[in-house]
Order: structure tokens, then C-alpha cells, then sequence
């Protein structure tokens, strides 16, 4: 795969990062809701700058709309349903064309794969998240195999 493809352009976490701060900002003048702050769209920014790969100016804050937006508009029981930097990501591979995931840019090696696997689950265990990890982990070994 060319490296245009799975390189980060510079100018994308700069703009990631700004437009998933500015919708949160937006988000809580516009519907006269407390701030919760900047860690969770810092947190999607940054998601989307690791998986979002595109060749256009204008999908990074689209991304960062539909991905901050949906934690505002899309809500059960007052918590958003979707993880938000995923529906941003797929939502501009699928709306786009000018979108695209690039999976592999730390490669595929066994060794690589199980450093991120111990790192990951130390991770969620201090979260106390592991069973969502732990279940998405076992539904993903299943539908491969």
C-alpha cells in the first residue's frame, strides 16, 4: 500500500483536535448544557487522528460533527449510544469517498500485536472496562473464525 495512504498528513491532528473542541464548545452554547470539559473530545480527536486517513480539507471537521454532534443529539436514558470517534470515522467512509481507515500503521507483526494487547488491557483494567473489551475481543476472534 503507498505510504499516501496510511500516512498522517500534519495538518490533520491540528484540525482534528480543533474542530472536535469546537463542536463540544458549540454543542453545550447552543443547547445551555453545563461543560463536562475537554478530555472526552480530545479523547475522539485523537482516536480519529490514529484511524482517520483522508485526502480533503473539509472531512476531518465532519468527522469531528458527526462524531461530537451524535454524543448531543443521540442519546438514551441522558448517555450517547454511539462511541463517537467510530461513527465519525464510518460515517465519513461511507458518506464521503473521501475518507478512508488505515488499521495497520504500526504493523502486523505478532510481536507488535501482543505489546498493544497487554498495554490495551492494562489500560481497561484500571478503567474497570475490561469486559467490554474483553466481549468485543471474543465477538471479533468468532466472526474471523
Amino acid at each position: 500500500m503507498p505510504s499516501h495512504f496510511t500516512s498522517l498528513e500534519p495538518w490533520m491532528p491540528p484540525v482534528l483536535l480543533a474542530s472536535t473542541c469546537g463542536v463540544q464548545w458549540a454543542c453545550e452554547r447552543l443547547l445551555k448544557v453545563p461543560s463536562t470539559g475537554f478530555r472526552s473530545p480530545l479523547i475522539t480527536g485523537l482516536g480519529l487522528c490514529l484511524l482517520l486517513r483522508t485526502d480533503a480539507l473539509w472531512v476531518p471537521p465532519l468527522a469531528a460533527t458527526i462524531a461530537i454532534g451524535a454524543k448531543y443529539l443521540v442519546r438514551v436514558r441522558g448517555k450517547h449510544v454511539f462511541n463517537p470517534g467510530m461513527l465519525g470515522l464510518t460515517s465519513c467512509i461511507l458518506l464521503t469517498g473521501h475518507a478512508w481507515c488505515s488499521p495497520s500503521q504500526w504493523g502486523e507483526g505478532m510481536a507488535m500485536l501482543a505489546w498493544f494487547a497487554v498495554l490495551g488491557l492494562a489500560v481497561v483494567s484500571r478503567s474497570f472496562r475490561t469486559d467490554v473489551s474483553l466481549a468485543f475481543l471474543g465477538s471479533w476472534v468468532v466472526l474471523k473464525l
